[in-house]
């Protein structure tokens, strides 16, 4: 049975279906990478700092200025030997189609060096920014404007043959889909890698060569992440965040947590606050 598992990005209104934010990407010393994929383009717009993006198996340095164009479907993490900070837009594929950006059916070239896809990336960021009447449509405006410009000038038809990735890229993409849809359950890693349609020890060699991490890795660093907005919405108490991310044992999520984010969750909702 065929089975298309992709990343699911939670929204917060169709008028906007964008997802904006500021990123800090921090020296990781194990050299783990947080791979993630969806169906949706990203662009990546570094502020300060530099860096690396992983598409795949290519690694690409990054800095200051740079604009950065992940295309659909392709497993990409970020990271720094020091810090880097970055703005991430994420377009729902809905509203590329919806303008006749057929997304899915091209790919653009990356890194993108260019003073006008800068100014209009941060035309999009102000829009974000400000407050002023027909704001979202200010918004929106701003964000189709940059994917036109970078339609027209930094993309290419996709290949017909096209796999952007290989089959075993694409087994483990559904391992990824399934953990992160799952991330709250409890999983093992036999049943992992059956949705993946690989044996146990054939899927952990793989992940590990595509990804640069383990599975139990990934799982506990993605819980994390969920744990952080849980954590910042200050409705849930820290065992309560613990539970719900899918850590049975609250010691074991607040080692993963410091180990993932550099400190414990209580420290962490001070400091954000």
């Amino acid at each position: 049975m065929d089975k298309n598992i992709y990343e699911t990005h939670l929204l917060s209104e169709r008028k906007l279906p964008f997802i904006f934010h500021l990123d800090i990407q921090k020296r990781n010393a194990d050299k783990e990478h947080n791979f993630n994929w969806h169906t949706s383009v990203e662009l990546l717009h570094f502020q300060k700092g530099e860096g690396f993006v992983q598409c795949g198996t290519q690694t690409f340095p990054v800095s200051a200025g740079d604009l950065f164009i992940v295309n659909a479907n392709i497993p990409h993490a970020i990271y720094s030997d020091a810090v880097v900070y970055y703005h991430c837009l994420i377009v729902d594929e809905d509203f590329c189609h919806a303008n006749d950006l057929m997304t899915e059916d091209i790919i653009y070239r990356t890194p993108v060096r260019d003073k006008t896809a800068s100014e209009l990336f941060e035309a999009v960021a102000d829009e974000f920014h400000a407050d002023h009447p027909y704001k979202n449509a200010g918004i929106r405006s701003a964000v189709l404007n940059l994917m036109v410009y970078l339609t027209r000038h930094y993309a290419e038809a996709a290949p017909k043959t096209s796999a952007q990735v290989s089959v075993k890229d694409e087994n483990i993409r559904l391992a990824i889909g399934y953990m992160k849809a799952h991330i709250t359950q409890k999983m093992t890693l036999d049943e992992i890698a059956a949705e993946a349609g690989l044996s146990k020890y054939y899927f952990l060699r793989e992940f590990k060569k595509k990804t640069g991490e383990t599975p139990i890795s990934f799982i506990n660093k993605t819980r994390c992440e969920a744990a952080k907005k849980m954590l910042l919405t200050g409705q849930y108490s820290i065992r309560e965040v613990s539970e719900q991310c899918g850590f049975d044992d609250l010691s074991y999520f607040a080692k993963n947590f410091k180990k993932y984010t550099g400190t414990t969750p209580s420290e962490y909702v001070k400091r954000k606050r």
